[in-house]
């Protein structure tokens, strides 16, 4: 990325040498000698510098606004990745339980609110990038969907019956797919 950027900075200083040594070239060739050159050709040069260093300005904060958004979709992955990977024991052990604390029912909620908050943040955040992102966030959201609906149901709540191993399971599976999408987004971001 580095060198990206320093061949399009030397690019734009190149262009804009080239510009103001053709301005010069020019006032030199109307007129006989260099001293003489009008207020006009020196507010002309001016303004071509000043249009010149403003394009490349532009250029330079665009690029690293994309970083910026980039580097913000790879912190939420890492976290959702994180967070996932440090608590899906937990999730386990908690839908094995018969007898539910009520802490660990808020903690669960709370746990399955902050991903799908951040889930939120990479779908806002998505569209800015290629198709190919977009996808994989749908897939993710579809992934965590279904754990939800298996853990907390329509209402939000947790189920008061045990969960069955195949639910248990499907719960883990698609914690660990969706650990899966997170890296393939990951490598996609910077492809």
């Amino acid at each position: 990325m580095q060198i990206a950027k320093n061949i399009l900075i030397f690019l734009l200083a190149f262009i804009c040498a080239f510009v103001a040594l053709s301005i010069c070239n020019s006032c030199i060739a109307k007129q006989p000698e260099f001293w003489q050159i009008s207020f006009r050709d020196i507010l002309q040069l001016s303004m071509t510098l000043f249009i010149a260093f403003f394009i490349a300005h532009h250029l330079r904060n665009r690029y690293s606004d994309k970083q910026i958004q980039k580097n913000l979709f790879l912190e939420i992955t890492n976290d959702i990745a994180k967070i996932l990977a440090n608590e899906s024991d937990f999730l386990r052990e908690f839908m094995q339980q018969f007898s539910r604390a009520k802490s660990d029912k808020i903690k669960v909620i709370l746990l399955l609110k902050k991903i799908s908050n951040k889930i939120t943040v990479l779908e806002t955040y998505s569209c800015r990038l290629d198709d190919n992102t977009k996808k994989l966030v749908a897939r993710l959201r579809g992934y965590f969907d279904i754990i939800n609906q298996i853990v907390a149901g329509e209402d939000d709540f947790i189920k008061a019956e045990s969960f069955s191993d195949d639910s248990i399971n499907k719960v883990l599976k698609n914690t660990f797919d969706i650990i899966f999408v997170l890296d393939q987004i990951k490598l996609n971001l910077f492809h």
